[in-house]
């Protein structure tokens, strides 16, 4: 009987060494694949960075492209003009005074321009009320309404349009009430 029991346990005891064998095998993959996650992650860090400074450079390059444009605009004489919407709406109204602002400003590139080729940037925003999406909607739809005004009343002028986008409420100033400095 003794023998038996001593049989037995050296049997037990194998398949102890065997299983803590394993163990230290699966221990093993573990710390492996441990490194490797760590090695992963430490490329991820890195490709995150390069896309970072890669998305600030683009940026800076858009504001020089921005400032450039602004810049030539003011250079040849036609600068700039702002339009006014009513709240909620896209449209301005025929003979608004935003809308005949807008027919002035064109019927004056178009005497001005001298055979040269016109670039509109046309930028639309809205309040920084109201859900997110519509404010981009409205302000896309901003941007594009000069386009048909612009088109009717420069028939016979080369032009093209640069950029025309809405931008939400991304520029809008997002407190409710305004002081006035009197």
């Amino acid at each position: 009987m003794a023998m038996v029991e001593f049989s037995k346990l050296l049997d037990s005891q194998e398949s102890i060494k065997a299983a803590h064998e394993d163990l230290k095998g699966s221990t093993l993959r573990l710390e492996e694949t441990t490194q490797q996650v760590k090695e992963i992650n430490l490329q991820l860090k890195e490709t995150n960075l390069q896309i970072l400074d890669m998305a600030k450079q683009h940026q800076k390059t858009a504001q020089t492209t921005l400032q450039k444009i602004e810049d030539l605009s003011r250079k040849q004489g036609t600068g700039e003009l702002t339009l006014f919407y009513s709240v909620g709406v896209s449209k301005l109204k025929e003979n608004s005074v935003d809308y005949d602002r807008l027919v002035r400003f064109v019927d004056f590139l178009s005497r001005e321009c001298k055979g040269r080729k016109i670039l509109f940037v046309s930028l639309g925003s809205a309040s920084a009320f109201g859900p997110p999406k519509v404010n981009r909607k409205l302000a896309k739809e901003r941007a594009e309404f000069p386009q048909g005004l612009i088109d009717k009343y420069l028939v016979n002028t080369p032009h093209e349009y640069y950029k025309v986008y809405g931008t939400g409420d991304l520029y809008s100033p997002k407190r409710k009430f305004f002081p006035l400095n009197c």
